[in-house]
């Protein structure tokens, strides 16, 4: 008996657990973007932005690269490296992406974070960092 009640509360358990975990299969923003579709084509491919394949821990700087490279002034992820990546963190921080960007004469914008903002953005051929960053040519 003891053996059908242990056996009964882990499949509880488990589908409890897969109960929770289905909720996060689709993203609120993904959910209201499939049921209200903004007026954007459904695919926007940039075929101009470079691409530099990444060393270990570094997708900072070999996508800041990208888009710098993009955006007129030729760089390679390995000059960009000692200005944003924090090797202690493996990665880079926020404030040294903004930092090395200016250093480049681009200008960081924050977007509002919806996914909505950064498909019509990349829709305009304006390259993206991260969902919430944009790189502009600085005034």
């Amino acid at each position: 008996m003891k053996l059908v009640n242990r056996r009964a509360r882990s499949i509880s358990c488990t589908l409890v657990l897969l109960a929770f975990l289905g909720g996060c299969a689709t993203s609120p923003q993904t959910r209201l973007l499939l049921d209200n579709p903004p007026d954007i084509p459904p695919r926007v491919e940039l075929t101009e932005v470079p691409f530099f394949p990444q060393q270990e821990y570094h997708c900072g700087p070999a996508s800041l690269a990208s888009i710098i490279t993009y955006r007129g002034t030729a760089v390679e992820p390995e000059q960009i490296v000692p200005l944003i990546y924090v090797p202690e963190l493996k990665g880079s921080l926020q404030a040294e992406v903004i930092a090395a960007t200016r250093q480049f004469e681009l200008l960081p914008v924050q977007l509002d974070g919806t996914l909505e903002s950064l498909l019509r953005e990349i829709q305009c051929g304006i390259t993206r960092l991260s969902s919430a960053t944009t790189l502009t040519n600085a005034l």
